[in-house]
């Protein structure tokens, strides 16, 4: 946003007529800066944000879950029978041990969206821009970075780095360089390199829902000795905080380079307010996105048989996984291909304004990754449009268009 001149909304049908059809919903202009005559100008720019929940929902702990779901056990067996003995789904006993704590490990109380959520993180954005110029040249430079970290825990035990971040690096540069005193040309290159880190599970709304399945005294965060719990074998009610901090990470990329280059030759030798412009523009992007997943095996302790012979805890298997980094890849992308011609008239004659345009237009878009032969098929249309328009004493206007 730095870089931008101005900023125009066309929504009337005279002004959009000249972009065809695709201008039927209307047509944003975005003009970038430009280089003034003058000594160079030096703008630094540097903005530090901290981000955090607007709101996060709060959960009940653990006693109070399990004195709500041995309340509800209760309601559920008066509702279908009238005799028999009631056994409630938590002992007095496993309520007590879990409010003092004793025993987080067998006895555990973990807030789930505690466990898999920093409180804060951050963002910043860094821009620099020259511009300067002489008489017959000017030139406007422009350098951002942007920096984003995400809420995610991360675990430092693990070799790879799977912290939610991304990262941005941009360049803008428009050069104005008059040839002769008739003819101009306009060179504009704009640069984006993005490139993010996200833990190796695929869908963090899943986490966030597991969070809100898994109870409070289901399992710890942790073992003491660094493996996975979990209470079953076909991976559903997931360890949160293991999909975010041990399934491996994934890093992506996004490039885009935007180009344009504009040569307008004044024909004035031809008629007075006569003039031609010609544009070419070269648009590219790419991505790539690289997997490195894996899923550990789980365990789970069980509270009613949780030692070995020898005192140490006894840990049962509950998936089969394995600990090493799996790969895999996706790419995309796509080329843009622009230019224009059009001959432009505007003169006035006393009371009486006249103006014109004539423009031919033509774009080639390709889809190389597109995943078939149809839509890699490249896309392109060619138009012609044309204006005449009349004002007389700056009070009377028409225009076809």
């Amino acid at each position: 946003p730095y870089d931008i001149e101005s900023f125009t909304i066309l929504k009337d049908a005279a002004a959009t007529a000249v972009y065809g059809i695709r201008g039927a919903n209307g047509v944003i202009l975005v003009v970038t800066k430009q280089g003034k005559t003058g000594k160079p100008t030096i703008g630094v720019d540097y903005f530090q944000g901290v981000t955090t929940f607007t709101k996060k929902p709060e959960l009940i702990d653990g006693v109070d879950y399990m004195n709500l779901a041995n309340e509800a056990g209760l309601t559920e067996f008066i509702r279908t029978a009238n005799t028999g003995t009631y056994t409630p789904r938590y002992s007095a006993s496993t309520i007590t041990k879990t409010a003092s704590r004793e025993d987080p490990i067998l006895y555990p109380n973990v807030n789930w969206l505690d466990a898999i959520f920093r409180d804060f993180g951050q963002n910043r954005t860094v821009t620099t821009n020259l511009s300067g110029g002489v008489n017959n040249a000017r030139y406007y430079v422009s350098l951002g970075y942007y920096d984003e970290t995400g809420l995610f825990k991360t675990d430092k035990s693990q070799t790879y780095n799977s912290t939610q971040k991304y990262q941005r690096y941009n360049v803008s540069t428009n050069v104005d360089w008059d040839i002769t005193s008739s003819t101009k040309v306009n060179l504009g290159i704009r640069g984006v390199l993005g490139q993010g880190n996200n833990p190796g599970v695929d869908n963090a709304q899943g986490v966030f829902n597991q969070a809100f399945q898994i109870n409070p005294t289901s399992f710890p965060v942790m073992y003491p000795n660094g493996s996975i719990p979990g209470i079953s074998a076909q991976s559903d009610q997931r360890n949160p905080y293991a999909d975010i901090t041990r399934r491996g990470y994934r890093t992506y990329y996004n490039n885009q380079l935007f180009s344009n280059l504009r040569l307008t030759q004044d024909l004035k030798f031809v008629t007075p307010g006569l003039s031609a412009t010609g544009m070419f523009s070269f648009d590219v992007a790419n991505s790539n996105t690289v997997n490195r997943n894996k899923r550990e095996s789980t365990y789970y302790i069980n509270p009613n048989d949780p030692y070995n012979a020898d005192g140490s805890y006894k840990y049962g298997q509950t998936l089969q996984g394995q600990n090493f980094l799996g790969y895999s890849f996706t790419n995309g992308g796509d080329k843009k291909l622009y230019a224009e011609l059009a001959l432009n008239y505007k003169r006035d004659f006393g009371k009486h304004s006249v103006s014109g345009l004539v423009l031919y237009n033509q774009n080639d878009n390709l889809t190389p990754f597109a995943g078939n032969f149809t839509l890699c098929i490249p896309y392109r249309m060619m138009g012609v449009a044309g204006r005449a328009s009349y004002a007389y004493d700056n009070r009377y206007f028409a225009e076809v268009n």
